[in-house]
């Protein structure tokens, strides 16, 4: 019987080196970790867990394997969306602010910083600029207020991190079921 939830895509790992254990987190599904091992460029980054083995968002140092990958995926997807081209026609040669989809004020609020996804430069003919997105070094994948990103419900992400995977077209079996 396949899977009737949908698949934890964030997954912390623990990463056994040498003497030494790291404590990854990944936007990868376990499942797919434990068929193909972990995918470098999926690996969102790494913590020092707290006394008591919990996530300590303080500690967590981001990949930047996975930033690179990130701003490939904002760049193509400034190319396929309308709403971008949208708001960048109002806005001639000004940034076009990414906001991260987990805020939730107003459209009116101004986020902090740390709620920025990054900007894309705009032409003076009001058309995002190609391969232009910047990244914030700023922003919080994860928060201790508002919690984790929503980029990490972003399939199209994912599915650009793993390309084998498509938006709900792969099904996870579990052991033991009759289709396995």
């Amino acid at each position: 019987m396949a899977q009737s939830e949908p698949v934890a895509l964030l997954n912390i790992f623990e990463v056994q080196e040498g003497d030494r254990v790291r404590h990854v987190i990944g936007f990868q599904d376990a499942m797919l970790a434990g068929a193909r091992g972990l995918t470098s460029h999926a690996m969102v980054g790494e913590y020092t867990p707290g006394a008591n083995g919990e996530f300590d968002p303080a500690t967590f140092r981001v990949n930047q394997e996975f930033i690179v990958a990130f701003v490939a995926y904002m760049n193509k997807r400034a190319q396929e969306s309308d709403e971008f081209v949208e708001s960048a026609l109002q806005r001639p040669g000004e940034p076009l602010y990414v906001i991260d989809p987990r805020f939730s004020g107003q459209a009116d609020d101004e986020p902090v910083s740390a709620d920025i996804l990054g900007w894309y430069a705009v032409d003076a003919a009001g058309a995002v600029v190609p391969n232009s997105f910047t990244y914030n070094s700023q922003h919080a994948w994860f928060s201790m207020g508002s919690g984790a990103s929503g980029v990490f419900h972003d399939r199209n992400f994912y599915a650009a991190l793993h390309p084998a995977y498509k938006a709900g077209a792969v099904q996870i079996f579990h052991h033991g079921d009759p289709e396995t």
